[in-house]
């Protein structure tokens, strides 16, 4: 049996009925030449032909769909390799999420606790140096207390 009867009696050949019904046909013809009295010898010639350039394209064609099916099962091969790698990096993540987390909410934490400490820190300062500052205001705001009174009266009480 050549692989072109083979194909044909595939129940899901990709030839539609009415190619199948002509192929058989001329096989028929092929084998049974003196049966058809149709048919001359120059087109069974033609036709003997015919259906050894078949065998040939089918023996390439055979040879192309083997390895095509080779080709293919070594893409399904690494398909499930790549899922399988997939996977398993995708449970390490959930293994180490937990963990990952925990050491964001230290390392936040921390930082959030040395802002404060350098926050405080800068403020500590400026309300030292603003009391230093109020203090040394207030000082000379005293001594000049009794100066700025009489220069205040100078200008609104006019002297004659």
């Amino acid at each position: 049996m050549t692989n072109e009867e083979k194909e044909l009696k595939k129940p899901n050949s990709s030839l539609d009925p009415e190619a199948i019904k002509e192929l058989q046909a001329h096989q028929k013809a092929v084998k049974e030449p003196n049966s058809s009295s149709s048919l001359d010898p120059e087109a069974i010639k033609e036709l003997q032909l015919h259906r050894k350039a078949v065998k040939e394209d089918s023996s390439y064609l055979s040879l192309i769909r083997e390895r095509e099916i080779g080709i293919k099962r070594k893409v399904i091969e690494t398909q499930i390799k790549a899922d399988k790698v997939v996977a398993e990096a995708k449970e390490e993540v959930e293994k180490q999420k937990p963990q990952a987390e925990t050491d964001v909410r230290k390392k936040v934490e921390n930082y959030i606790k040395e802002q404060k400490a350098k926050i405080q820190k800068e403020a500590k300062n400026i309300i030292e140096k603003t009391s230093d500052k109020t203090k040394e205001a207030e000082k000379i705001g005293k001594q000049n207390f009794d100066k700025a009174i009489s220069k205040l009266t100078d200008l609104l009480v006019p002297s004659k």
